[in-house]
Parts: structure tokens; C-alpha cells; sequence
């Protein structure tokens, strides 16, 4: 809290050196539990953010620099963890589907090169 009552706050988990589309993918679009591009939510995270250039291919990056370690993860649940049961498993399995889905990672990721690219 500043002296002029304005209140910030400080990501401490995992601090990095990286660009603003490093932190956007968990706030831009439907996959992590973002908001939908042109909702309200949308328009109040950037009220208090403030306006932001985004870089398209940046952001589809990071995107897909998250799907890499998420499966990595989970597959490693799937199928190094033997002490991991078969909800654990179907949990995973479930998880890395879904980042192929309508609105999963990979999906939004494609998106934006879209965007970014122009469709094929």
C-alpha cells in the first residue's frame, strides 16, 4: 500500500526475469482459467494493469513452454510414479487430453500463431 492509498501486489512464487506475456497466458483467453477475451473480467484485470501492448507470438510461446512441462509432469505421474493410483493416473491422463481440447493450451496456443501468422 502506497502512501496515496494505492495497493500493489507481488507475485512471490516462482519470481523470473520474463516478459508480461509470461504472466498474460494465465489471464488472456479461456485455457489456465483465464478470461474470456472481451469480458468484463477482462476489462477490470486491465483497469488495474493498465494498457499493454501484447506480443501474439510471445504469448502462444509461453503457452506452449507451460503444455511441455505439464505433460512432462503429469506423464511422469502416469507412468513413473508407482506409488501414483489409478485415480492419480486418470487425473493426469485426463489433464494432458484437455490441453488439446477446445479451449486447451495447445489450442489457445494455436490461436495466436493464428493471430499472429494469419490462418493457413
Amino acid at each position: 500500500m502506497t502512501p496515496d492509498d494505492k495497493l500493489y501486489v507481488v507475485d512471490w512464487d516462482q519470481p523470473m526475469m520474463a516478459p508480461k506475456e509470461r504472466d498474460f497466458m494465465f489471464v488472456i483467453g479461456p485455457s489456465l482459467s483465464g478470461f474470456e477475451v472481451g469480458s468484463r473480467e477482462e476489462a477490470l484485470f486491465y483497469q488495474g494493469y493498465g494498457k499493454a501492448e501484447i506480443d501474439l507470438l510471445a504469448l502462444a510461446y509461453y503457452r506452449y513452454e507451460w503444455t511441455v512441462q505439464d505433460i512432462g509432469a503429469f506423464g511422469e505421474q502416469v507412468f513413473t510414479m508407482e506409488w501414483a493410483g489409478d485415480p492419480t493416473k486418470q487425473r493426469a491422463t485426463e489433464a494432458i487430453i484437455s490441453m488439446f481440447g477446445p479451449n486447451g493450451m495447445v489450442t489457445t496456443a494455436h490461436r495466436l500463431d493464428d493471430l499472429f501468422f494469419g490462418a493457413a
